[in-house]
């Protein structure tokens, strides 16, 4: 199967990265996440155990924060396909995590 992928860099304000985060997070509850890209779209299955890898840097003059979620596919018997999957977004107002006890 060819590697689908979608990519976008870009500079925005605060408040629309953060509505792109909290879309992320809606779609991930609801158990698809659809990446829609001009005419391209990519839709996405999270399974129940998912790899989360989390990054911060800081530098005199940049900083900054990457976090990849990924996860396998099982594999599909001969003969099923993926079926449509409709996004659905939720979201909460974050809270400030900087105060709380370590687990």
């Amino acid at each position: 199967m060819k590697k689908k992928e979608a990519k976008v860099k870009s500079t925005m304000e605060l408040a629309k990265a953060i509505n792109y985060l909290e879309d992320i997070v809606k779609s991930l509850k609801a158990g698809t996440v659809s990446v829609i890209n001009g005419d391209e779209t990519l839709t996405m299955s999270p399974e129940p155990s998912v790899k989360v890898t989390l990054s911060a840097s800081q530098k005199s003059d940049k900083e900054s924060l990457s976090l990849k979620v990924s996860w396998r596919k099982p594999e599909v018997e001969e003969g099923e396909q993926d079926g449509d999957h409709e996004l659905r977004i939720v979201g909460e107002k974050a809270e400030d995590k900087s105060k709380a006890q370590p687990a």
